[in-house]
């Protein structure tokens, strides 16, 4: 969801290209879930480029 729109198109993902990147991107959304900033979980999704 994103605002008023609603549907797959408007999910927030990362693209990594290796597995040096992916471990970056679980770091920064483990710190900023323990930091509480957001009341809502962070459903970010994390794959690699098709």
């Amino acid at each position: 969801r994103q605002g008023a729109d609603v549907g797959t198109q408007y999910r927030s993902i990362i693209l990594y290209k290796d597995e040096g990147q992916r471990a970056i991107a679980e770091e920064m959304i483990r710190e900023l879930t323990n930091e509480g900033i957001y009341k809502e979980p962070i459903v970010t999704r994390m794959e690699p480029p098709a």
